[in-house]
């Protein structure tokens, strides 16, 4: 079984093992496509930290091996996409129905590709109960798409947007975007998204979801434009950059009595407008990972034709150009969105 593996900073190597039989209550997947995250990267630049962990997150396969005792609905050939956190669903958050929120404090999640072996890698043994059947017309890499789309979903489901509203996106990566789809399905009348990289935010507005992109890198004046842009201000703002010139640029062009969705994670601390949010009483809401429902609901949407995640698949690479892709992200940014690995490419 072919694996790749973080050996150190900015280092990922290809491995060969025999691979052991599943154990108890877990499911061998024939991985045929693994999205390629920002996490992935992050885990990849830091290196130490991660040494010997094999990442990836965003996967869909086949069910090779189901190991012996289950008695489920799932069998061996189904074709399934991997919800990747595993929620102990035993504690108060998960009898809660914040499933999403059951890890440590300062992690960033539970599962495959972050504190046990990820999908980059031919076969994967994950927990048959967070497996999720594909429908027939769903390809392999429509279902890798299933963890971020998700994420995208629930950000949208806390901003509880109404028809008409104008909404206002930071970062012109996936997250962003999916999240500007999901906006426009929810019947946004406006959507704007601004980022400091031209070429992403040219493929933001070619994608088709996004009303006007605004690059603010060389805007002095970032809050006029966008507040004339908006006709006087958004109904909802959802940072996707975790970043805080971003998110106090959002907060500053948020009408009064509005929300603030927070989806984009930074580790570092954050100063943020504090006397507008309480002077114009914003309301501001975190939204982290996804739980079972919205994973599903977006397989099922994808199945019905109504979310279209295609459009973000910049291309498919083997094992052999990981090393390589990471290196090409870490000197520039570029306009590719998502980048999957086909594990039977090489």
């Amino acid at each position: 079984m072919k694996y790749a593996m973080i050996t150190g900073a900015r280092r990922i190597e290809i491995r060969e093992t025999e691979p052991m039989p599943a154990a108890a209550g877990k499911a061998r997947i024939r991985i045929k496509r693994c999205g390629i995250c920002g996490t992935d990267f992050h885990m990849w630049e830091d290196g130490e930290t991660y040494k010997g962990l094999i990442p990836g997150h965003e996967a869909a396969g086949v069910i090779e091996e189901i190991s012996s005792g289950y008695d489920g609905p799932l069998k061996e050939g189904d074709r399934v996409a991997v919800f990747p956190a595993e929620p102990c669903g035993d504690c108060q958050l998960c009898r809660t129905g914040l499933r999403n929120l059951c890890l440590p404090p300062g992690s960033m999640g539970l599962g495959c590709g972050l504190h046990e072996p990820g999908a980059f890698s031919e076969c994967l043994d994950f927990s048959i109960r967070f497996l999720s059947k594909l429908p027939d017309n769903v390809t392999y890499s429509q279902g890798s798409l299933a963890e971020p789309a998700s994420v995208a979903y629930r950000a949208i489901q806390h901003a509880d947007l109404n028809v008409g509203d104008g909404v206002l996106i930071s970062g012109a990566g996936i997250i962003g975007l999916l999240c500007a789809q999901f906006a426009k399905l929810s019947g946004a009348a406006y959507i704007a998204v601004f980022d400091i990289e031209h070429e992403r935010l040219k493929l933001a507005y070619d994608l088709g979801d996004v009303t006007e992109s605004f690059d603010v890198s060389s805007n002095q004046h970032p809050e006029k434009t966008l507040w004339t842009a908006s006709n006087g201000g958004f109904d909802c703002f959802i940072d996707c950059t975790g970043h805080q010139n971003a998110i106090n640029l959002g907060i500053s062009v948020l009408k009064k009595g509005k929300k603030m969705v927070c989806v984009g994670i930074n580790f570092e601390k954050q100063l943020l407008d504090h006397v507008r949010i309480v002077q114009n009483e914003l309301e501001v809401k975190g939204s982290f990972g996804q739980v079972e429902k919205d994973f599903d609901e977006c397989i099922k949407m994808i199945g019905a034709g109504i979310l279209d995640v295609d459009k973000y698949i910049s291309k498919t690479i083997g094992f052999s150009e990981l090393q390589s892709c990471f290196e090409q992200k870490d000197r520039q940014k570029g306009t590719d969105l998502k980048v999957l690995l086909d594990p039977e490419k090489d």
